[in-house]
């Protein structure tokens, strides 16, 4: 936060210093959900025994829930920064209202998963409405095109897992599938998810550090 305070004047490089922070924090939560969401099926069983089963759809919503926090929380840092307490204010009003609605509607038919469920829709609301102040309004096209590259992404992943979650597969196949889907999205965040400069600074560090 006091990085970006300290470049609050500066419109361009605020912007810069934030959609970079956002689209790492982005990055660590697509490459750490889409891997250990692969992995759940086996991790639970395997831990716990075949009765666990049901708790692996919870698991699995809970992980999204919690990639869904963090994304919101390094926004609602921005928003700090800019001193718009009173949006993050009224953000967060609307998801904790939206999740006691759904809460009260999906509970008695979904149990548990039903108040996950509430949740994921609750910190949804949020982020969007954060997203919107944050970014949204005064964002450039080359920057909305890379946030827009990210939710593309995030809807594949989302549903990659979902499917992969009833797939019934050995354990060697669905660790090779978890690490293949872990070097294909951070390809995809690397050919997508960054700016020309971005990509070419991230070459020479990489040829630098691979140098004797």
């Amino acid at each position: 936060i006091s990085q970006l305070s300290s470049i609050s004047g500066d419109v361009i490089e605020s912007q810069r210093v934030k959609l970079l922070h956002f689209r790492g924090i982005w990055s660590i939560v697509l490459v750490f959900n889409g891997s250990i969401c692969m992995l759940l099926p086996q991790l639970i069983t395997g831990l716990y025994g075949y009765n666990y089963e049901p708790a692996i759809p919870l698991a699995w919503v809970h992980l999204w829930l919690t990639g869904i926090i963090c994304i919101s929380n390094s926004l609602s840092q921005y928003l700090l920064a800019d001193g718009k307490t009173g949006r993050l204010f009224k953000a967060n009003s609307i998801g904790i209202i939206a999740t006691a609605i759904i809460a009260y509607l999906f509970i008695p038919s979904h149990n548990a998963l039903g108040y996950l469920v509430a949740q994921i829709i609750g910190h949804l609301l949020i982020l969007v409405d954060i997203l919107h102040v944050a970014f949204f309004s005064k964002v450039s096209k080359p920057d909305m095109a890379l946030v827009r590259n990210f939710c593309i992404l995030t809807i594949f992943v989302f549903g990659w897992t979902l499917t992969m979650l009833y797939v019934e597969t050995s354990q060697l196949i669905r660790m090779s599938t978890a690490a293949t889907s872990a070097v294909f999205i951070i390809a995809i965040l690397f050919l997508t998810g960054l700016h020309p400069s971005e990509k070419l600074a991230l070459r020479k560090k990489i040829m630098k550090t691979s140098l004797p």
